[in-house]
Order: structure tokens, then C-alpha cells, then sequence
């Protein structure tokens, strides 16, 4: 757990969430081609620059966060869409946040 968490440091950037500081790696959302049956090819190497994924460390706690809340992270400010956190033999990994970015 605590590699985790160095690593999210290390390549991370700085994220406040309400009263929560803590670093987290936020990238744009990529799309496997035909991922679902029903889905659409994509070229190889696509990505979505409106969806974002972000990846925090265990002390984020990010689960039940409030859909359309804000995130503030040095690369921009962000739109919440649904968070929750990953559970390895009882115990917080890391959690997990799907984003949009925030245009004024």
C-alpha cells in the first residue's frame, strides 16, 4: 500500500477536494477498441480530451463523493462523475475517480 501511495506521489500532481489534500494522477480516458460488443472501433492510441481518469492515493477516501463536486488539481479543475475506492483483503488500495473538465 505504501508503494502505491509513493508512486501516486511521485508522478502525481497536487488535488484539494473540499477540505482533503492529497496527490493524485489525473489522465485522459482512453477507449479500447470494441471493449464492448456493441461498441465502435477506435484508432489505436485514441483518447477522450473532455473524460479524465483520476487515480488517488488510499487517504483521498473519495467514496460516496457527491456526483458534480468540484476537484482542483494543478492541471485544471475537474467535474466529479462517480468515485469509489479499491478493497484488497479489507483494506483501502487506492481510489479511483471518473472526471470531466470543468469549463468556465
Amino acid at each position: 500500500m505504501r508503494k502505491i501511495k509513493n508512486l501516486i506521489k511521485r508522478y502525481g500532481e497536487r488535488v484539494s477536494f473540499g477540505e482533503k489534500d492529497f496527490f493524485a494522477i489525473i489522465t485522459p480516458f482512453s477507449y479500447r477498441s470494441r471493449t464492448f460488443t456493441e461498441g465502435d472501433y477506435t484508432p489505436i492510441g485514441y483518447t477522450d480530451a473532455a473524460n479524465y481518469m483520476m487515480i488517488a492515493s488510499s487517504d483521498a477516501d473519495l467514496k460516496g463523493s457527491r456526483v458534480g463536486s468540484i476537484i482542483y488539481a494543478e492541471s485544471g479543475e475537474y467535474i466529479l462523475y462517480h468515485s469509489d475506492n479499491f478493497y484488497f483483503k479489507g483494506k483501502c488500495i487506492y481510489c479511483f475517480a471518473y472526471l470531466k473538465r470543468r469549463v468556465a
